[in-house]
């Protein structure tokens, strides 16, 4: 019998990956094998789907997903046309999507199913994944012909050169409503040792604004990376930060921060999540879907509600808040302000 959770456990202990694994499948997913939720940072196996299925056939997909999850989680060891096409979806019968503002915008392609079936299953990621997932499986249980055979079921048939997609996600650009000014893919992770460069970047463009660096406690007092990193691993009992990471170019744009169990005086004007956004990417949404981003973990932790601060001359702040679902319960003085802050909460859905 396959041991999913001992091997998914060691291949997170390897990578250095946080992963949830998760047997119940998503709404809208009940008859896929497996799918990635970056969201939650949650691997979901479609288990009782696989029950049947040899073991060869459940460490693949299990193996797939799990590189979805690397994929999305530590998209600087991958080369940019995997990033870039991680914002792409396309489907057998030419109905494509881009992700727009946190939303999928669809679009109407021409070229017939072959053509389509050939590009979603060469697609850049989906590519990596499923040789990943068959060298993995090869590895434990040795070259067979069911693996053999599940392989070929998911592999193009084609030689598709990067140019090619390119060329597609371009028309793709073009279909979509470009009235919607599009954010780039942004994904939440866990600051390592790979973002080291990224983060004295982020804290010395603070330095130059003179801003306080809410939501990367302890940044401000580290003397390097390496010293938060170590600040941040002795709090994670009780804290989990966060690095928002755009895809396209690996750069940290903002830092949210999220307290699990706020005490005195955090309770009272603090809150449970923190937050900043780059002083060079602000006024670009980046903020709002930042927060929105990080609500399912909030809820993966028991956090059915949550405590945010900000006083009314922060106005950007006010309003990320208020996007949200924020609904102000009161104002409180504190020590760092001399105006009144407001206290918002946020149910969770």
């Amino acid at each position: 019998m396959f041991d999913y959770k001992n091997h998914f456990d060691t291949y997170c202990k390897e990578t250095g990956l946080e992963l949830n694994l998760c047997f119940d499948m998503p709404e809208g997913y009940e008859t896929a094998n497996g799918t990635f939720d970056n969201g939650i940072q949650t691997v979901y196996i479609n288990a009782k789907l696989l029950e049947a299925a040899p073991d060869c056939e459940k460490a693949f997909y299990l193996f797939h997903e799990l590189r979805h999850a690397a994929q999305y989680l530590k998209p600087e060891q991958f080369p940019e046309v995997i990033r870039r096409s991680l914002q792409y979806v396309i489907q057998y019968d030419g109905t494509c999507y881009k992700l727009l503002n946190g939303d999928y915008a669809a679009c109407e392609l021409e070229g017939g199913e072959e053509r389509f079936t050939e590009l979603y299953l060469g697609q850049p990621h989906e590519a990596d994944a499923n040789n990943y997932a068959y060298e993995q499986t090869r590895k434990i249980f040795g070259e067979s012909e069911e693996l053999k055979k599940l392989y070929g079921f998911w592999t193009s048939g084609k030689s598709i050169p990067d140019e090619t997609y390119q060329d597609l996600y371009a028309e793709i650009d073009e279909k979509v409503d470009n009235r919607t000014v599009p954010l780039s893919t942004f994904i939440l992770v866990r600051p390592t040792e790979a973002y080291a460069e990224q983060i004295k970047a982020f804290k010395e463009e603070f330095a130059d604004s003179l801003d306080w660096l809410h939501g990367a406690r302890g940044l401000r007092h580290s003397k390097d990376p390496g010293e938060w990193l170590r600040y941040i691993a002795e709090h994670e009992e009780n804290y989990t930060q966060f690095l928002y990471v755009r895809t396209a170019d690996s750069k940290i744009v903002g830092m949210i921060g999220v307290q699990h169990r706020p005490d005195e005086p955090a309770a009272t004007w603090g809150g449970h999540i923190g937050y900043c956004i780059c002083p060079s990417e602000r006024e670009k949404g980046y903020a709002k879907q930042m927060l929105h981003d990080v609500l399912p973990y909030c809820k993966s932790i028991g956090l059915d509600r949550v405590l945010l601060t900000a006083g009314d001359e922060n106005v950007g702040s006010v309003r990320t808040i208020l996007a949200n679902g924020g609904v102000l319960e009161n104002y409180v003085m504190t020590p760092r302000h001399d105006v009144p802050v407001g206290r918002y909460w946020i149910d969770i859905k």
